[in-house]
């Protein structure tokens, strides 16, 4: 709604996992949009880089800005659990060495100057990559946030830089920015 029948945009998602399964972009890019997807599963990022052709795929964990290094993907063998990243060594479960940048290296290795969409499910690691993105140089018109709401912190980091909560739906918050008349 918010985009009406927009056909060019660009949007970034940040744990895009599966080209077309559950993505949270696909159908912008089938209707003329192009951007970033970003999704540090080796596997996941070649079936990115086979399916979707309108955009630049980044094989990285993406972090806060001093924590570019390397990372540790671990995927749990329990199934229907999501793969994560932590900076420790994990003790189980299968793992992997991941490169990890932030979100504002990786859009300026894509060449993208604004970003009209952004999701974040990166598995409770969505805080660490807000912080790693310039929300007043991109200033996305809308944020689709992974959010179980343990705490409010993801949600008092994207108030206190300008954006306010429209809708809520399953584990997702949508945001835009404050001075958008958009109704809730």
């Amino acid at each position: 709604e918010l985009f009406g029948r927009a056909r060019e945009g660009v949007f970034v998602e940040v744990g895009a996992h599966h080209p077309m399964h559950i993505s949270q972009t696909y159908l912008l890019e089938t209707q003329g949009w192009h951007g970033v997807l970003v999704e540090p599963q080796p596997r996941l990022a070649a079936l990115l880089r086979q399916n979707r052709p309108r955009s630049k795929v980044f094989e990285y964990a993406m972090v806060a800005p001093g924590r570019e290094a390397e990372a540790y993907l671990v995927i749990p063998s329990a199934s229907g659990a999501s793969a994560y990243v932590t900076f420790e060594a994990p003790t189980s479960d299968r793992f992997e060495r991941v490169k990890t940048a932030t979100i504002d290296w990786v859009l300026e290795q894509a060449g993208v100057e604004q970003v009209d969409y952004l999701s974040l499910d990166i598995e409770k690691r969505e805080l660490d990559a807000l912080r790693g993105f310039n929300l007043g140089k991109y200033r996305p018109k809308l944020i689709l946030i992974e959010d179980h709401l343990h705490t409010l912190e993801k949600h008092r980091f994207l108030t206190a830089h300008g954006y306010r909560l429209i809708d809520r739906i399953g584990y997702n918050q949508w945001y835009i920015p404050e001075n958008n008349p958009f109704p809730l």
